[in-house]
């Protein structure tokens, strides 16, 4: 539950900062390489000289990626798989005999141990409920994940139908592959099968204005209305952000839906 507070409590702090330091609150001029500064507290030997090796010549920026579905990584090439499936043929439970995953050592490590969620925060570390979602429903949004504390009797019989292989081959650092594969066993003994070696929303398989809209729209939804979203997407957007009208944007309680 954790998790998702890290980046919260992270701008929390530079906010606290910023009005402090407005307020005329002094801090340590040298608060890294200082004698008591944060290099000395963690390390005799430190080398501040690697923060900026390479400065303005390679940006960490771009070995970013952005998550369509709110779960873990690991889950993502599983949740790409199971849409693509499911658009192919229609899963019908009765027809399934069952479905085999091959993914690389550390996705199950992580995700492969729960089968059965109870909760949301375990479904986020359910590659088998993920794919059963995603397969029975095409997406994987917030809807999904809260429904794992009320799953429903067919999710239930699609996860017992699923067994995890690993295959350290589905894992390649060097190529940037971190990917799942999915086949369908079918009791007429046909199969389906998809292979994702990157899920969407990392390189080379980026997103496109319609995936981010929709999911600024699974993250604002009962927050901020259509048209408000849109707003605050073309100034995010915008070549040249004006950072004054996005805080305006996001600011304005007239815009915060009252029906919360």
């Amino acid at each position: 539950m954790i998790k998702p507070l890290n980046p919260a409590n992270a701008c929390r702090t530079g906010i606290e900062s910023a009005l402090l330091a407005e307020n005329g609150v002094l801090a340590p001029e040298r608060p890294f390489d200082g004698n008591k500064g944060f290099y000395k507290a963690f390390s005799d030997s430190a080398s501040p000289l690697m923060l900026t090796d390479g400065l303005g010549e390679s940006l960490g920026i771009r070995s970013c990626y952005m998550k369509l579905s709110p779960a873990c990584r690991h889950v993502h090439p599983c949740i790409d798989a199971g849409i693509e499936l499911g658009r192919k043929r229609k899963p019908c439970l009765e027809e399934i005999e069952r479905i085999d995953i091959f993914t690389y050592p550390n996705a199950f490590f992580v995700t492969g141990n729960i089968k059965k969620p109870e909760n949301a925060d375990e479904a986020k570390f359910s590659m088998c409920f993920a794919l059963a979602m995603a397969l029975q429903r095409g997406r994987y949004s917030f809807a999904e994940l809260e429904s794992a504390s009320h799953m429903d009797m067919d999710t239930e019989k699609l996860i017992d139908k699923m067994r995890i292989t690993t295959d350290p081959a589905y894992e390649d650092r060097i190529k940037g592959i971190r990917g799942s594969k999915v086949v369908i066993h079918y009791s007429d003994q046909t199969t389906d099968r998809c292979y994702i070696p990157v899920p969407k929303g990392e390189l080379p398989n980026l997103l496109d204005s319609e995936d981010l809209q929709k999911k600024m729209s699974g993250c604002c939804n009962g927050f901020w209305g259509k048209e408000v979203q849109r707003e605050i997407y073309d100034c995010v957007m915008a070549e040249d952000l004006d950072l004054n009208h996005l805080m305006n944007l996001i600011s304005d309680t007239n815009h915060i839906l009252t029906d919360l």
